[in-house]
């Protein structure tokens, strides 16, 4: 099925450079699994880490004080298998480490546990699993987007509330009221319809493949 190019989003609403990273074992099945539920967990961190910062005029010290005030949710199954942490305040990387060592960690002498790391300026993941194309990166990428759309709605209600007016996507990145990773201003063209906006569309820059070499 071919993913859509262009979303409409009605709702309010981000790869660590580690040395040697690339020489992390390989994925089991079991372990693939668990990691694309990181992924998933990170780009939900990244969300409430924009939200938390709305809310209280300062960035998140830790994933564990967001829990702690119910800004996101961590489940006993992802804290056995998973540790989160932020780089930088503002946070710039979101980095999961699992709590133990792969089960083919050793071979080849790498004795590392799976990681998966997302770098917030530029979008881009890196770590255990991660390939640069293909349906699942796709998928991500549309991830990605997604959760600047809804950013984008929620500054733009704080820009109203601010100055009275109501701000183009343009105006809303220039004035910081929201930062769009540079991967997502690749990929994507973002713009707001309504006054207030009541939509915001995202329309892909190139065709979206859904199979080996056909666009």
């Amino acid at each position: 099925m071919r993913l859509f190019a262009c979303l409409i989003l009605s709702v309010s609403l981000q790869s660590i450079a580690f040395a040697g990273a690339g020489n992390r074992p390989i994925p089991l099945p079991e372990d693939s699994v668990k990691i694309v539920q990181a992924r998933h967990k990170i780009l939900e961190i990244w969300k409430a880490s924009q939200i938390y910062s709305q809310d209280r005029g300062i960035w998140p010290e830790s994933v564990e004080l967001l829990d702690s005030l119910n800004y996101i949710k961590l489940d006993s199954a992802m804290r056995t298998d998973w540790t989160f942490r932020f780089f930088g305040n503002p946070p710039s990387k979101i980095n999961a480490t699992q709590n133990y060592l792969a089960k083919n960690a050793k071979q080849g002498g790498m004795g590392l546990p799976h990681a998966v790391n997302y770098d917030i300026e530029t979008g881009y993941w890196d770590g255990s699993g991660v390939h640069r194309t293909g349906l699942i990166e796709q998928f991500f990428r549309v991830q990605d987007v997604q959760s600047s759309m809804c950013a984008l709605a929620s500054a733009s209600s704080i820009s109203y509330q601010d100055r009275g007016s109501y701000s183009n996507v343009v105006q809303l990145v220039r004035d910081r009221y929201v930062i769009i990773p540079a991967n997502v201003k690749i990929n994507w063209n973002l713009r707001m319809y309504g006054a207030p906006p009541d939509s915001t569309v995202a329309t892909s820059t190139d065709w979206m493949q859904d199979g080996p070499d056909h666009r």
